[in-house]
């Protein structure tokens, strides 16, 4: 949340007086933020306003970050899961499932830290569905907790994660 306080940049006596009835004890979201530069553009503080788009895109960043540690950590267990298929079931189909869902993910993860966000965010999206719609299919015949029951609950996590990354960087 951002909160404008008499201690922001202060050009314009218009502005001043713009912010003050808003300073007292009104804090804004960042949505809130982004629709109130227009007004403060019309005032004419540059200043103020590369300081509300600084801490703008603090905020994204940070939401950009956590989601790609969200989508690292579910391939990471994605991985770890399709090995222990393949140990206690000898299933080979689950080691390479695993094993390939696992690595993409990790490589979306990783697209998403270096600045490629956008296909990173796809890729997992597109994959996390994949194994949702796979474990729920299954699921449906014959419901078991371990696997398919945490695969379940792992991939929800992971989209909503995705979903909440997207709608908070269009807000």
């Amino acid at each position: 949340m951002t909160r404008f306080s008499p201690d922001l940049c202060f050009h314009c006596s218009c502005l001043r007086a713009n912010l003050r009835a808003h300073s007292h004890s009104t804090t804004r979201t960042e949505s809130n933020v982004r629709r109130g530069i227009g007004r403060i553009r019309q005032n004419g503080c540059r200043l103020l306003i590369l300081q509300l788009d600084r801490e703008l895109w603090f905020v994204i960043g940070e939401i950009k970050l956590m989601v790609a540690w969200v989508i690292l950590i579910y391939g990471l267990l994605v991985a770890v899961g399709g090995v222990m298929g393949y140990v206690r079931a000898q299933s080979l189909p689950s080691l390479l499932a695993g094993g390939i869902s696992g690595l993409l993910l990790i490589g979306a993860a990783v697209a998403m830290m270096r600045g490629s966000f956008q296909l990173g965010w796809w890729a997992a999206l597109i994959i996390a569905l994949l194994l949702l719609a796979r474990f729920g299919a299954a699921a449906v015949n014959e419901f078991k907790m371990m696997p398919g029951g945490l695969m379940i609950i792992l991939s929800i996590i992971a989209i909503i994660a995705l979903l909440f990354g997207r709608t908070a960087m269009r807000a």
